[in-house]
């Protein structure tokens, strides 16, 4: 094997750092698992969602029975809502346990909140967040005030 051999030194620092460059920029380019940024899950409103607890601003806390545990609400990515609740009532001595449903078009206006709009295109504005996992939605008045608001997991 022959040397490399250079006719002055400005050619050998020039090599040298050349062979530096060559070592130390992958070295610092690279990066282990623990410099990337980990992106957490981020919380979606989109889903189905169980009641688990409910509050109006008149009548307070409202008792989930087994039947209004059964309650669901959905917001779907292409703008739709559906909610079915349950009504238990009692008629000639016997426990019904009712459903119902409401569907309505929904869309993020910013910030956690949410416009509601139903088929004779009347608006209400609700707020939501999580808690530990579970979805708080809570339905506004005109001017800002809790009117209710359903707690789901």
């Amino acid at each position: 094997m022959k040397a490399i051999q250079f006719k002055n030194a400005t050619y050998l620092k020039q090599f040298m750092l050349l062979i530096l460059l060559v070592l130390i920029v992958p070295i610092s380019v690279s990066c282990s698992e623990d410099d990337t940024v980990k992106e957490e899950p981020k919380e979606s409103i989109i889903g189905k969602w169980q009641l688990i607890e409910e509050v109006h601003k008149d009548k307070g806390e409202i008792l989930l029975t087994e039947c209004r545990k059964k309650s669901t609400f959905e917001f779907t990515s292409d703008g739709s809502y559906e909610s079915i609740y349950y009504l238990d009532f009692e008629d000639d001595g016997e426990d019904i346990c009712d459903p119902g449903i409401v569907k309505l078009k929904w869309k993020e206006i910013g910030n956690n909140t949410i416009e509601l709009t139903d088929s004779n295109g009347d608006k209400n504005i609700g707020n939501y967040l999580f808690i530990d996992g579970n979805l708080k939605l809570i339905t506004l008045d005109d001017k800002g005030n809790m009117i209710e608001y359903f707690k789901a997991k």
